[in-house]
């Protein structure tokens, strides 16, 4: 399954071989940790490091930064009223239930 594409990642810091720069991450180097509350308490900026060189279709692997650090704080929140942001998890979860039904 496809994890859904969302405005957010279209513009998301990214570095790698090339240095610091913005890209559009949908489809290339989302994971479910990008669907949690990256601003959660938090004071660091969520980055992609784009890491291992996939040759055949000459693309680079990338993966958020930090992100049990991420999970960790995601498991801390103890209710719905914590501030914590589930919006994109909201959405995630729909996608997951709408892709088993069809």
């Amino acid at each position: 399954m496809k994890l859904p594409d969302l405005e957010e990642f279209s513009d998301f810091v990214t570095e790698g071989p090339t240095g610091r720069h913005n890209a559009d991450v949908n489809g290339k180097a989302v994971a479910i940790e990008c669907f949690l509350d990256l601003s959660f308490k938090v004071r660091l900026e969520p980055v992609i490091r784009w890491s291992s060189h996939k040759g055949d279709v000459n693309v680079y692997q990338g993966a958020l930064e930090n992100k049990e650090f991420y999970t960790k704080q995601f498991k801390k929140v103890k209710s719905m009223d914590e501030d914590y942001d589930f919006s994109k998890l909201n959405l995630l979860i729909d996608r997951i239930i709408e892709v088993c039904v069809s």
